[in-house]
């Protein structure tokens, strides 16, 4: 239940009680989800009065209760970003195989012109004797088609969903409602209900960024669309670190975030490789066919993609990283206080990060195409090898072809971002620039 010592003051007769539970893994700002959840609703003696749940969906700051003030629900530290997305359920007169809802999105910061309330819609129900409410609360992207413009744009939006009947759409980016950005992009979910409201079941799934849905189909996520794989879950590996006083001292949570936010990019890196390494021992890509040539281009093609791969670690783990973290280390054994020791730590910290474009988006996005590119390539083979099946040229040709486009567009955004460094690691003797030209002259 919510502490009695409130940040704020709040009318003690306007607040009722409410039960309060949070998923206990935080989620990655980016993706969407689909969260479904079963409500079943107590009966009293009068079949009225109005009763209510809440999907929370907060940024930081310890999972507390939520607080049910004037039918409404609340945390209670002002200072956190949070939306709320509210039920109200009332019986409908006369109807016991009914229900009157009404759902509401509302952010905590942004004032009464960002909240979005629909009308009262009647759901059925089908049970009444044990009468139950199946949520589903999704958010992903939607498709916008202009007259005027051919070029398809995006808008994010969450829609409600009670019993099948679409109760809500509404556009809202969780990312600016929550103040969400690159160095903290992650978020926590969790429900709330007034009395007489139980929670029979809680689902939650999550989907890539490029997940959209028709505008007011009110269909599922998952019918047209996969949830996001084991792979791509593992991105989300964090390192945790307990420090110790008084180390809290030099290395804050800060510091510790952006820690982890490199080892989870180098970590992907090395995975990377390492499917690379696995696709290039299985027995398929060795496979010496009469007359089949699939077998030979791809492994070609993971040559290059091997190659590259490792030319990124070793340009950021070695030079970047290692480098950078010597020279550190000599400057604070030289340093004459701890005042200038912290500062070089941070500075160090600053500087690895920005020299792996960890928060440059483009740089970034592009590094994830092509490391994603090589993934399916390596997930491709591993699955022909696992079944004895054999490469097919038409798909090895496609992967070839993307890696390509990917590649160039890295190519591309490195020169942009002025990493001659790594440009030359990539490529030194002119391999890739004389493929860029040979593939020019192909298409004219």
């Amino acid at each position: 239940m919510a502490n009695p010592t409130r940040s704020r003051e709040v009318d003690e007769s306007a607040v009722e009680e409410s039960g309060t539970v949070w998923w206990r893994h935080a989620q990655l700002d980016g993706n969407a989800f689909s969260c479904e959840f079963a409500l079943q609703l107590e009966e009293d003696e009068t079949m009225s009065g109005s009763k209510r749940a809440v999907l929370l969906v907060k940024s930081e700051g310890a999972l507390e209760s939520a607080i049910l003030v004037d039918g409404s629900f609340e945390l209670e530290d002002s200072h956190v970003s949070y939306v709320s997305v509210e039920l109200a359920i009332e019986w409908l007169l006369g109807n016991t195989n009914g229900v009157q809802v009404v759902a509401r999105v509302k952010p905590s910061r942004g004032g009464g012109d960002a909240v979005r309330s629909s009308l009262a819609v009647n759901v059925p129900v089908v049970d009444s004797s044990s009468p139950t409410l199946r949520v589903r609360v999704q958010y992903a992207r939607q498709e916008i088609t202009t007259a005027s413009s051919k070029q398809a744009m995006y808008k994010k939006v969450m829609a409600v969903t009670v019993n099948e009947v679409l109760v809500l759409e509404t556009q809202l980016d969780l990312q600016q409602a929550l103040r969400l950005h690159a160095s903290n992009g992650e978020y926590w979910i969790g429900l709330a209900f007034s009395p007489l409201v139980q929670l029979a079941e809680w689902n939650l799934e999550k989907f890539s960024a490029k997940t959209s849905w028709r505008e007011r189909s009110g269909s599922s996520l998952k019918e047209h669309n996969a949830a996001v794989t084991p792979r791509e879950l593992w991105h989300a590996l964090r390192l945790r670190c307990a420090v110790r006083w008084p180390l809290q001292l030099l290395i804050t949570p800060d510091l510790l975030r952006s820690y982890g936010h490199l080892f989870q990019f180098c970590f992907r890196l090395k995975r990377v490789a390492y499917a690379l390494e696995l696709a290039w021992e299985s027995g398929t890509l060795r496979a010496k066919a009469a007359g089949k040539a699939a077998p030979f281009v791809a492994s070609a093609l993971r040559s290059r993609m091997s190659f590259v791969v490792r030319t990124l670690e070793l340009h950021f783990q070695v030079f970047v990283i290692g480098g950078k973290f010597s020279k550190c280390v000599a400057q604070i054994e030289a340093a004459a206080d701890f005042d200038r020791a912290k500062r070089l730590h941070e500075t160090f910290v600053a500087s690895v990060v920005k020299s792996c474009y960890v928060h440059t988006k483009t740089v970034a996005s592009a590094l994830d195409e092509l490391l994603s590119c090589c993934w399916r390539f390596a997930e491709y083979v591993l699955q022909q090898d696992a079944v004895a099946g054999e490469l097919s040229s038409d798909r090895v040709a496609v992967l070839d072809q993307d890696f390509h486009q990917r590649f160039e567009f890295l190519y591309s955004v490195l020169q942009i971002s002025e990493a001659r460094d790594l440009l030359f690691l990539l490529d030194s003797n002119g391999f890739f620039a004389a493929e860029r030209e040979r593939r020019k002259q192909q298409r004219q």
